[in-house]
């Protein structure tokens, strides 16, 4: 039974969560024959303020300076 983890930014809906979670409870089940019965899936959410993303190893500063993402 593999457990699911969705780290998400606050300001989904339900619906779209749903979704999110629907679609990756068919994936698991298409792709590596989970049982359609073993689903489980945890989401937490967060404010977006708290992210924090460090430059991948091997690439330089310079490409990824355009990018706001990195910190």
């Amino acid at each position: 039974m593999p457990l699911l983890k969705f780290h998400l930014y606050k300001g989904r809906s339900p619906e779209e969560i749903g979704l999110l979670l629907d679609a990756a409870h068919e994936a698991m089940v298409l792709s590596f024959g989970v049982p359609t019965g073993d689903r489980y899936q945890v989401v937490s959410e967060y404010d977006e303020p708290h992210r924090v993303f460090r430059r991948p190893f091997g690439i330089s500063c310079a490409a990824v300076a355009g990018s706001s993402s990195m910190v």
